[in-house]
């Protein structure tokens, strides 16, 4: 499955591109939304990813839009490693109750760890409740991609996906590796994150490598 993470400032942008993707992620961070606004966004019908990093929200709010993205509608929600248990736990109660997929995510801006931090990082993911782990790091190197493609080898729901360098790479090996889905931007110069490849691309050399990419159900 490939996801379309979406960041637009617009909310008629992101309403559209919700409408037209059938599996997408809506970078809430990178917006102001009303809460009636994310209500809209969230119950289009289609399959979206509740997503809000830290940096331009401050928690409490990250927190009461994430909540409202889920009781509205998210298939999943998208919560990083490093936040409080407080945070996490309130967010995951929701969840629980809206039939939401918690995803618990690690990022990794400026290189890839060793391998057995990747290895501790994956199995805290799980621990602080993820149905699926996220392992997201700079790929600087051949030796960094080998280290997060060990990742795979473990049990447990994944998506394991590299930034930089040797990101696009790793985005294309993820699926047929065993990742749940992998990302791609809306359109060239709409990244949400770097190595990241356009849907289309994306979706033109999955096809001539014979990688099905149809959105499945969630499990």
């Amino acid at each position: 499955m490939i996801c379309v993470s979406i960041a637009e400032s617009s909310f008629e942008n992101c309403l559209a591109a919700v409408r037209r993707e059938p599996f997408s992620e809506i970078r809430l961070d990178q917006a102001s939304f009303s809460p009636e606004q994310i209500t809209k966004l969230f119950s289009s019908g289609n399959r979206i990813i509740a997503t809000c990093r830290p940096g331009n929200h401050d928690d409490a709010l990250r927190k009461e839009m994430l909540i409202r993205a889920v009781e509205s509608g998210a298939a999943y929600v998208d919560i990083e490693l490093e936040a409080s248990s407080d945070y996490r736990n309130e967010i995951i109660k929701v969840a629980r109750k809206r039939n939401c997929q918690v995803i618990i995510s690690f990022h990794d801006y400026l290189d890839t760890p060793v391998i057995s931090r990747l290895e501790k990082n994956l199995e805290l993911c799980y621990c602080a409740g993820a149905d699926i782990a996220k392992i997201a790091c700079m790929v600087n190197d051949r030796e960094a991609l080998l280290r997060l493609f060990q990742l795979y080898y473990y049990k447990g729901r994944k998506v394991i996906v590299g930034m930089g360098l040797f990101g696009p790479l790793s985005r294309i090996a993820a699926l047929s590796l065993g990742s749940e889905f992998t990302f791609a931007s809306l359109v060239g110069g709409k990244q949400t994150a770097p190595g990241q490849l356009t849907r289309q691309a994306m979706e033109q050399i999955l096809t001539i490598l014979g990688i099905h990419t149809e959105v499945k159900q969630p499990q």
